[in-house]
C-alpha cells in the first residue's frame, strides 16, 4: 500500500478548514479557558467525521455498491441526443472499465482517525 503526499496534504488542508470553520462557529473567539478546549474538541471531532465519512463512501462506491444504477442511467443518457452511437456496451464491460484502477483510501482513514484521536485527547483533558 503506497500513500499519496499530495493527497494527504490536500486532505490535510480541507480538514484543517473544517476545524477551523466549526471552531470559530463555536465560539473560540469568545471563549476563555476550558470553553476553547471544547470548541476544538468540536472542530476535531467534525473534520474527522466528515474524512471517515467520506473514505467510507469512496470506498463503497469503489467496491461497485451503485454499479447498476450507474450502468443504468449512463445507458438512459447515451442513448438520448444527437450523436446517439448504437454501440452497445454490457455491464460486464461496464464493470471491468469502471474498477480498472482502484482508488486507494488509506489517506481518508489515516487523516480523519488521527483528527479523532485529537479530538478523544482534548475531550479527556475538558472533562479533567
Amino acid at each position: 500500500m503506497t500513500l499519496s503526499g499530495k493527497k494527504m496534504a490536500i486532505l490535510v488542508g480541507i480538514s484543517l478548514a473544517i476545524v477551523i470553520a466549526v471552531a470559530f462557529l463555536r465560539g473560540i473567539a469568545q471563549a476563555e479557558g476550558r470553553d476553547v478546549l471544547r470548541c476544538l474538541c468540536d472542530g476535531f471531532f467534525v473534520g474527522g467525521a466528515l474524512l471517515l465519512i467520506a473514505g467510507t463512501l469512496v470506498w463503497t462506491a469503489d467496491q461497485g455498491v451503485a454499479d447498476g444504477l450507474g450502468y443504468s442511467v449512463s445507458r438512459f443518457f447515451r442513448r438520448r441526443g444527437p450523436n446517439y452511437d448504437d454501440r452497445r456496451e454490457t455491464y460486464s464491460e461496464y464493470k471491468e472499465r469502471k474498477h480498472s484502477k482502484k482508488v486507494h483510501v488509506a489517506e481518508f482513514f489515516i487523516c480523519g482517525g488521527s483528527l479523532l484521536a485529537v479530538s478523544i485527547i482534548l475531550m479527556i483533558i475538558y472533562g479533567i
